[in-house]
């Protein structure tokens, strides 16, 4: 059976890396398929790479962190409490620190996000109306009030403000009585960022083909793909 102290130790080394761990899942997210390996390694890094960053201050007289040494845990007392309170206080705030870092750092990547899901709702979708299209055919619009995240498609559920449903009779939207509407994730069909010419640039105006024809010869779009 593993020694207790031994256990104790590794749960407070390892905290540490969790709290990084929470704001790196806050500011990027993570593949909602991820292995628990993946995850435990994430977590270990963070704690490592916080310790690592903590250690530095005791260049500049930091407490040291004691606890995570079995030979001078017994050293522990009443006495020294509040100074190992500070060392781990501080090692926390390092991993929480080294895991922003981490999240930022991704951040400065094409995309930003582990998905494409996520890259729609935190890119995409902000300042928008959007239009989500069930499988029944309606089609609503609104405005993003919540939505799920890191997850698989079956959780992605929906929250809208001040919701409208199309109207096949008017060919336009017409705005319904409730200031919210949950949608589940199972009854999406489609969803889409709805243009602000305000806030949006684009390189094809509304309305225009994209295949814009010459002067002097007429160029006509390309076939869309098929499969065999």
């Amino acid at each position: 059976m593993p020694d207790l102290k031994v256990l104790y130790i590794l749960a407070l080394a390892l905290l540490p890396g969790a709290l990084g761990d929470w704001f790196y899942r806050a500011i990027v997210g993570v593949r909602w398929g991820e292995s628990q390996w993946t995850f435990a390694l994430r977590l270990l890094g963070f704690s490592i790479a916080g310790l690592l960053l903590f250690s530095l201050f005791g260049l500049i007289g930091a407490p040291e962190p004691t606890y995570i040494f079995p030979s001078l845990f017994s050293t522990i007392s009443p006495a020294t409490l509040p100074i190992v309170a500070v060392a781990y206080l501080c090692h926390c705030a390092a991993g929480a620190a080294v895991g922003a870092a981490a999240a930022f750092a991704v951040r400065l990547r094409p995309s930003g996000y582990p998905c494409a899901w996520d890259v729609f709702v935190r890119r995409c979708a902000p300042n928008h109306m959007v239009a989500v299209t069930l499988d029944n055919k309606e089609t609503y619009v609104g405005i993003v009030r919540a939505c799920d995240v890191t997850v698989e498609k079956g959780e992605r559920d929906l929250v809208l403000a001040e919701p409208a449903i199309y109207d096949e009779a008017t060919k336009n939207y017409i705005a319904l009585p409730y200031q919210h509407i949950f949608v589940r994730a199972d009854l999406v069909y489609c969803v889409a960022a709805i243009h602000d010419p305000s806030i949006d640039k684009r390189m094809i105006p509304v309305g225009e083909s994209p295949f814009k024809k010459s002067k002097t010869e007429a160029a006509d779009p390309p076939d869309p793909p098929r499969v065999a």
